[in-house]
């Protein structure tokens, strides 16, 4: 099909095998355990923002190209998102820089974006701080998101400057 990514959706359902007659204790050291994986630009792309959206976060919070997977494990909240290469962008409303590696991890719950790894913001005195956690406080904050780093500090930034884009309808 030319220039379009093929696309797979797969249900990926991984068992600790466990010898008989040893007493085991069951643990989860694969957090990808039962995950819906999808592969393919657009449709992880979509996968993507269906997440956040579903979370009451901005669409446009992870900027993402290349996409090569995204992961999401529903038991769990789990999810990652791999890129082929690191990316940079700069929201012009915030006047921030962030980075976003090329493997992003982290885990939704109650409309919050907890243990996230892989996205940085270029602070004060050109300093990177590693995000941590975004959530939203309609009640308390309406239209504003919060960012935490993994120092504890953490500041308010207006929700509308991470959405993405709006498309214009071509005129007739």
């Amino acid at each position: 099909m030319g220039g379009q990514d093929e696309t797979e959706v797969e249900e990926v359902e991984k068992m600790a095998q466990h010898e008989e007659g040893e007493g085991t204790v069951e643990t989860d050291d694969d957090p990808r355990s039962g995950a819906r994986v999808v592969r393919g630009h657009d449709a992880c792309f979509a996968e993507a923002i269906a997440r956040l959206q579903a979370n009451g976060l901005p669409d446009g919070l992870l900027p993402l190209e290349d996409i090569e997977e995204v992961g999401y494990v529903e038991a769990t909240g789990y999810f990652w998102v791999q890129q082929k290469r690191p990316k940079k962008h700069y929201f012009p409303k915030t006047g921030k820089t962030c980075h976003y590696n090329a493997l992003i991890t982290g885990r939704f719950e109650n409309g919050c974006l907890l243990d996230l790894t892989g996205v940085s913001s270029k602070e004060a005195l050109l300093l990177w701080v590693t995000i941590a956690h975004i959530f939203t406080n309609p009640a308390k904050h309406p239209g504003e998101i919060y960012f935490k780093t993994t120092t504890g500090l953490g500041r308010w930034l207006p929700a509308d400057a991470f959405a993405l884009p709006v498309q214009s309808s071509p005129s007739c």
